[in-house]
């Protein structure tokens, strides 16, 4: 809980040096830029749902050669950042986290189910079979020991005492607790609704410190609300059964008063609503249907979301990732405005290319900015697109290798792990990978020359550049 700023890679340094900005701070309210550790895993030879080890993880980020932004610049979840953050109090106390977290948190607090497994295949007195539904069927899922990030077993009762616990400090101290609430900034000292490991938000006006969690066959959440000494937990071993974090909300519902003020969650996106009219700068504009026709089609979006556009008579339709159905009128500049919450849209088609700009007045919290969408193509891929594809791609960060090859009309990723992976063209220079751990695949190029593939795994984005060789 002190407040240090000590550099990620200290003194005898093993990350690369691309870590030399990132300091604990950082790691504690993820803002360092670290990719997710099981993502990254996906890459190389990790199947979706398969166990995550904790040696394997801290292989993969200790050999991490790049970042995902600037330390400090944005907040994004990951838990391979807490892998290093247990790495750093294994090196600096000499103790594994699980043997230090007995000794100096477990034992005091008298949380007595409190346990971090140390193997996957450890057995544990009491514990609940975490279980997923596959086919039908309840399956038994394995347990992770990622110290850090995950492997932690306790009772909601005792999760309850420690949420208590971080309420009242009445074993570890007011001071320590107070710090621990006290939310994390950003370089340019936007404060985050994430403080040291805690989650922040108001809830009916109240409020809210917690933190939720999952893992392969197991969910849980605990909440505790200061002003009022009310302390919500709950676990459950089914991915499949009730949400903890439902009950929790109506739990919160039923027994506190509504109030003002409710935030928490990052940016809220202003109500888009169907049928609204057209506002007074279009009146009179009128474009040809052939024009507009031009723009029609499905657009991935740098944000990864589908935008659709259509047509119907002089009146253009947009819709996120579904059927168009909400109309957009001319502006005299040229663009496009969706009212409310007034996006504006410009379309290139010669490029097969549409800007979503984002207002000041159009989403809360955040800068003006745009997002841009490129056309997802729908006539299948040429034999001498595949032909610049195809070849042998390794990755030095990872130690890994993918081959592209073309088979019969098909270009495919091979990997003797994951297998041989259907690239379905999205645009120009970029695939999907439906169904798989990986999500997507997009081609770097030197000019006209292909340099290299950039994979992305799905959840908490990780990417990893694999070089043609």
């Amino acid at each position: 809980a002190h407040e240090v700023d000590t550099k990620l890679r200290g003194p005898q340094p093993q990350l690369d040096e691309v870590f030399d900005p990132v300091t604990l701070r950082h790691q504690q309210h993820h803002t360092p830029g670290v990719q997710d550790d099981t993502r990254q895993l996906a890459h190389p030879r990790r199947r979706k749902g398969d166990p995550a080890h904790h040696e394997d993880a801290l292989r993969v980020l200790l050999g991490q050669t790049h970042v995902s932004f600037e330390a400090g610049s944005l907040h994004r979840y990951s838990n391979g950042g807490y892998i290093l953050l247990a790495e750093i109090v294994r090196r600096t106390t000499g103790q594994p986290l699980a043997a230090w977290a007995e000794e100096h948190l477990f034992t005091p607090l008298d949380l007595h189910s409190a346990h971090m497994a140390s193997s996957r295949n450890e057995i544990v007195p009491g514990r609940a079979i975490p279980l997923a539904v596959e086919d039908g069927v309840d399956v038994q899922q394995p347990t992770s020991a990622r110290h850090g990030a995950g492997g932690f077993l306790v009772s909601a009762v005792d999760l309850a005492r420690w949420a208590d616990e971080l309420r009242a400090g009445r074993v570890l101290g007011r001071d320590v607790v107070m710090r621990m609430r006290r939310r994390g900034l950003l370089s340019d000292g936007t404060e985050l609704d994430y403080a040291w490991g805690l989650g922040h938000a108001r809830v009916r006006g109240n409020e809210r410190w917690g933190h939720s969690g999952s893992d392969p066959g197991a969910r849980s959440i605990f909440e505790f609300y200061p002003e009022h000494g009310l302390t919500i937990a709950a676990v459950s071993n089914s991915l499949d059964g009730p949400d903890p974090g439902q009950f929790a909300t109506q739990v919160a519902n039923l027994l506190l008063e509504p109030g003002e003020d409710e935030t928490g969650g990052g940016p809220r996106m202003i109500l888009i609503t169907e049928n609204e009219p057209a506002p007074a700068a279009s009146a009179g504009i009128t474009l040809d249907p052939a024009v507009l026709a031009s723009y029609a089609g499905s657009y991935q979006m740098e944000d990864d979301f589908v935008l659709s556009v259509g047509t119907q008579g002089e009146q253009l339709l947009v819709g996120f990732d579904d059927e168009p159905n909400l109309r957009v009128f001319p502006l005299p500049s040229g663009r496009f405005i969706l009212p409310p919450p007034n996006y504006e849209l410009s379309f290139e088609p010669a490029h097969g290319r549409v800007t979503f700009h984002v207002t000041e007045d159009s989403q809360r919290n955040s800068e003006p900015h745009d997002v841009v969408g490129h056309r997802v193509r729908t006539e299948p891929l040429s034999a001498a697109e595949a032909r610049e594809l195809v070849g042998t791609y390794h990755s030095t960060e990872l130690n890994a290798f993918y081959r592209v090859t073309w088979v019969d009309g098909a270009l495919l990723l091979e990997h003797a792990r994951h297998g041989d992976l259907p690239m379905q063209p999205l645009t120009p220079d970029s695939f999907t990978l439906p169904g798989r751990a990986l999500a997507r695949v997009d081609v770097r190029r030197d000019g006209e020359r292909v340099i290299g593939l950039e994979l992305q795994a799905y959840s908490w984005a990780a990417t990893c550049f694999f070089e043609r060789l």
